[in-house]
């Protein structure tokens, strides 16, 4: 089996704003583009992929309503992630996308989940449709390159629950003494989840500690 995780918030960022603000500075139509290189991909061993779980399962629980994951009463997902606790959750599905944010002792980490894409919410397609190249607001990303460019979309669902997910995150921070976040997403949850670690990093300080784990990110 074969997962692609994404787990250092400075390769992430560096190489998500890099490789946008390279696509808007790429050569003219007329210049042959250069071929495509192969990724290489790393195969997994049981025990690595069994690590992946709580992430695998704390991803999941990001397509459950604010109310279902405010009350961490998801069934299976959240039966398995015994002991996480709830701080905040929101989002309508739609126009914002649900997240939650809480506490999971096992991994001693604050841990934000995005929903992913939803193919019958009409609002998350145009959202992933909207790939024009954006320069981020300097409120949001503080001291980012001017030159910066990301993708619209994304930015636009990010900057739509940025307050409620980073009032949330401090507020675990004062009850459960940890500046550790771990970040978490499928699909455009992931994309979500990077957006908003850069974000939360250029923030927060170097005295906070990132990590993005995401499934299927859009890239």
């Amino acid at each position: 089996m074969r997962f692609s995780a994404h787990a250092s918030f400075i390769q992430l960022s560096t190489l998500f704003f890099g490789y946008l603000a390279g696509l808007a500075s790429a050569a003219p139509a007329s210049v042959p583009a250069p071929a495509l290189v192969e990724r290489q991909l790393t195969v997994l061993s049981s025990a690595e992929v069994e690590a992946f779980t709580p992430y695998t399962l704390f991803a999941s629980a990001g397509y459950c309503t604010p109310n279902i994951t405010l009350t961490w009463s998801c069934g299976t997902v959240c039966d398995k992630l015994a002991g996480f606790k709830p701080v905040a959750s929101g989002g309508n599905g739609g126009s914002v996308q649900y997240w939650y944010v809480g506490y999971y002792p096992a991994l001693s980490s604050i841990v934000v989940g995005y929903q992913g894409t939803k193919l019958d919410e009409i609002q998350a397609l145009i959202t992933v449709a909207d790939f024009a190249l954006t320069a981020p607001s300097q409120t949001l990303f503080p001291g980012l390159p001017s030159g910066a460019q990301a993708h619209g979309g994304f930015l636009n669902a990010y900057a739509g629950s940025q307050a409620s997910v980073l009032a949330a995150v401090q507020s675990a921070s004062s009850t459960y003494g940890t500046k550790k976040i771990t970040l978490v997403g499928h699909s455009l949850g992931a994309a979500l989840a990077t957006i908003s670690a850069a974000s939360m990093k250029l923030r927060l300080g170097s005295s906070w500690t990132f990590k993005v784990v995401g499934y299927g990110q859009p890239r």
